[in-house]
Order: structure tokens, then C-alpha cells, then sequence
């Protein structure tokens, strides 16, 4: 399969400059947004000004009296119980929510999150980050999704999203300890466009996206396919098969990586049941992934209990590596906003001797 963006260069890019921090940091952060803006341009223009021209478009353009957003604060404290060995993690973020409206109809949905994450004797940080001790801009979720194509059936968004597959399509994790399966693809969003919509019977979304995670980069020509379809996300009974593949871009370089999947969740009063299977291949090594997660929510919903087993192979001519995990956690809100996490996570048998016992504590205010 070909590079679809292969030939797609954002326009107005800053030229890297060697041995300078803010390049190197930020001004990458800058393409992004600048190619962000770019493509929201086009299309806003596109589907609204054949009828009016663009004069009478944009003074009907308007942001929608519901917008909200908050300042986000976190402190994270990570310990591998063995070797006392610690790690920190600081964030400061802007959560900015709104829709869009044209004539009195909502036409889009706008979210704009970029967090400041500065890290302390991270041992494994993300590939956007220099090393364990490195600060960076991360664009959490960063997109326009446009809505008033055909009343939520059919959707464009645009920007940065999570990558659609298997739970977490239906499950916001962003910001807390409790984490789903995206460390089996190494990529939980990227840059790029989907389609993506509700009806009647299922949900939907198809992605074409960068392949470069957090910054939009041409290095390599990297991409990604990705698709999910499933039950309606308010049943109580949600089902959903994933699609992933592509040419991701790894600090080792590109990783030609694909998935299938299937995910399943059942919700009952209090209680949270989620499983999700995968298989596929990241080059030449075939790879399975089972996750089992157990959630338990009071009658207030000011505290959340979950405890989960993962279990992932990865197997190459014969050799094969074992993860076997098992994670408790809890979220206790302690008002609106303020919440509290503690997190476990210990290697079962068979053990080997790089697996570590962890216990992570955050500390989160939203204002």
C-alpha cells in the first residue's frame, strides 16, 4: 500500500535550526497549529461559500454561547517499588470546548487542548520528548469536527484525535492513570482528517492521519489507516471492530505496524465490564493483545475503582516475549475540581527480570 500523504506539505513551516532549544521544541508546535488553521480554512470556505460568497459567510459565523474551558493542572509521582528508583511528571493545560454556528445551526465542534508537560527522571518519555528530563508542548486532542453536514450522520473532522480503535473510542483517558491498550500500537493520536458519524444502529469513524503522533513530520513519509465501527456508545451493550495500518514513525524510525481488532463493553448500575482483543504485526513479529477491565463507580460517582489484566505476545520465528500485567487503580473526586489517583501495576507470572512493580499517585485541578 502507498503513502496517501505522501505528497502533503502544511504550508507556512519554520525551518528547523540546529542546536537550539526552541526550535527544536516549539516552533514544531507552531507548524501544527498553522497547518490545523490551513485545513479548517479550506473547508469551512468550501462548504459554505457557494451560495452567500465570503463576506455573508463569516458575519454569520459565530461561536456558540456554551463554550467553556478551564486550566488544567496535574502532578504526577511515579516509584518502581524494587530499586526506589522515582519519577515526576508536571503538566499545565488549556481545555478549551465550543460549537460553531451558521444561521442558527450548530455546523461544528471545537476542541483546542495544548499542555506544557515537563518530565523528572522519566525513564521511557514519548518520542516527542528528548529524554527523561526533557519539557515539551503535547496537543492532546486539537481538532474541528464538522456536524452540520447531515445532522451527525456523516462528519469531517479535522486536526489532532484519537486514533480510531478498539475502547478507547468510547473512553476519555486523557490526563489520568487509568490507561487503556494504545501502548500495543505505540500511538493513541495523530494528525489528520476521518470521517465519522452516528445513526441509528452503529458508530463509525475512519481515519486518514499523519503517522507521526503528537508533531506533524514528513521525515520518513509516515501514515496511518485507522477504523472503528460498533454499537451506539449509549447502549448499555457497546460491540466494535478495528482496523490500524500504516507506516508509524518510531524513535528508531518508521515501524510498518497493522491491527485488527475487537472490543466489547457491558454496562450494569454501578458496574463497568471492558475486553478488548487485537492481533496483527509490527514488521516481522506477530503480535497478540488481550485486555480485561473490572470498574466499579459509587451511587455519586465521586469515586471509581477499576482493576485490569493485560496479556500481549509478541512473537518472532519462534521467539516469543510475554507482557503479563495486572493493574488496581482508583479515582477519588474530591470535589469538581479536584481529583485524586492512586495506581498499582505488577508483572505476573512468569516474571521476568526487567518487569517492575510501580505505584503511581497524581494529583489533578481543574479551574
Amino acid at each position: 500500500m502507498g503513502n496517501p500523504l505522501k505528497k502533503i506539505v502544511l504550508p507556512f513551516t519554520f525551518e528547523k535550526k540546529e542546536n537550539k532549544q526552541f526550535s527544536s521544541h516549539y516552533l514544531r508546535h507552531i507548524n501544527n497549529l498553522r497547518g490545523f488553521l490551513w485545513v479548517f480554512a479550506i473547508v469551512i470556505s468550501s462548504s459554505l461559500l457557494p451560495l452567500s460568497g465570503l463576506a455573508s459567510t463569516l458575519k454569520e459565523l459565530n461561536l456558540s454561547n456554551n463554550a467553556r474551558w478551564t486550566i488544567d493542572l496535574s502532578a504526577l509521582s511515579s516509584n518502581e517499588v524494587q530499586n526506589g528508583e522515582s519519577a515526576e511528571i508536571y503538566t499545565i493545560g488549556f481545555d478549551y470546548y465550543t460549537k460553531l454556528t451558521y444561521q442558527d445551526r450548530d455546523i461544528a465542534t471545537i476542541i483546542f487542548q495544548p499542555y506544557w508537560v515537563q518530565l523528572k527522571g522519566v525513564s521511557a518519555p514519548p518520542e516527542f520528548f528528548d529524554d527523561g528530563d526533557d519539557n515539551a508542548i503535547n496537543w492532546r486532542i486539537t481538532n474541528i469536527n464538522f456536524t452540520g453536514l447531515s445532522r451527525g450522520k456523516f462528519n469531517i473532522r479535522v486536526g489532532h484525535f484519537e486514533v480510531p480503535f478498539g475502547i478507547e473510542q468510547n473512553l476519555d483517558s486523557n490526563g489520568t492513570l487509568r490507561q487503556f491498550t494504545f501502548t500495543d500500537r505505540a500511538i493513541k493520536a495523530d494528525w489528520g482528517i476521518s470521517a465519522n458519524g452516528v445513526l441509528p444502529s452503529f458508530d463509525y469513524e475512519f481515519a486518514l492521519t499523519r503517522g507521526s503522533g503528537n508533531n506533524w513530520t514528513n521525515d520518513s513519509d509516515p501514515y496511518l489507516v485507522s477504523g472503528r465501527v460498533g454499537a451506539p456508545h449509549i447502549n448499555n451493550i457497546v460491540w466494535g471492530i478495528s482496523y490500524f495500518y500504516g507506516n508509524l514513525l518510531a524513535p528508531q524510525g518508521i515501524v510498518h505496524r497493522r491491527r485488527a481488532g475487537l472490543d466489547l463493553a457491558y454496562y450494569y448500575y454501578q458496574w463497568e465490564f471492558h475486553n478488548e482483543l487485537s492481533f496483527g504485526r509490527d514488521e516481522n513479529i506477530d503480535t497478540e493483545n488481550a485486555w480485561i477491565e473490572i470498574a466499579w463507580n459509587n451511587r455519586t460517582e465521586s469515586l471509581k475503582t477499576y482493576t485490569q489484566w493485560q496479556y500481549r505476545t509478541r512473537d518472532e520465528s519462534g521467539d516469543k516475549e510475554t507482557l503479563n500485567v495486572f493493574v488496581l487503580g482508583a479515582q477519588w473526586f474530591v470535589s469538581p475540581a479536584i481529583d485524586i489517583s492512586a495506581q498499582w501495576q505488577e508483572a505476573l507470572v512468569p516474571k521476568k527480570e526487567d518487569d517492575k512493580s510501580i505505584i503511581k499517585i497524581l494529583l489533578r485541578w481543574r479551574i
